[in-house]
C-alpha cells in the first residue's frame, strides 16, 4: 500500500521540519545585536544542528513510549523551554540604550 501515508512518520518529519525552522528563525532573531553577518549565520547553523541532535535524542523514545501523544507532550515541553530560553536571552542583553544604564 504505497499510497497510504504513515501518520506517525509524517508527524516525525513535520515536527523535525518545524523544529529546524524555529531554531533558525529564533537564533537569527536573537543574534540580532551581533554586527557581523558571518557570526549570526554561524549561530543560526549551530542552533539548527542542536535542534537536530535534540530531535534525534528525544523524539524516538517519546514516540516509542507514548506514540503521537508523546510527541505532542514533547513538543509542548520544548516549546515552553524555548520561550523561557528566548526570554532569558533577551534579559541577558541588558538595556537597549547604554546611556540609560549609566549611574
Amino acid at each position: 500500500m504505497a499510497g497510504v501515508a504513515d501518520a506517525r512518520g509524517d508527524a516525525l518529519i513535520a515536527g523535525l521540519a518545524f523544529g529546524i525552522t524555529v531554531a533558525a528563525v529564533m537564533s537569527w532573531r536573537l543574534s540580532g545585536p551581533l554586527e557581523n553577518l558571518w557570526q549570526r549565520g554561524v549561530v543560526s547553523v549551530l542552533s539548527v544542528f542542536g535542534a537536530l541532535i535534540l530531535a534525534f535524542i528525544l523524539t524516538i523514545p517519546a514516540r516509542q513510549v507514548l506514540g503521537i501523544a508523546g510527541l505532542a507532550i514533547l513538543a509542548a515541553v520544548l516549546f515552553g523551554a524555548s520561550v523561557y530560553a528566548a526570554r532569558w536571552a533577551v534579559r541577558g542583553r541588558g538595556p537597549k540604550d547604554p546611556v540609560q544604564s549609566a549611574p
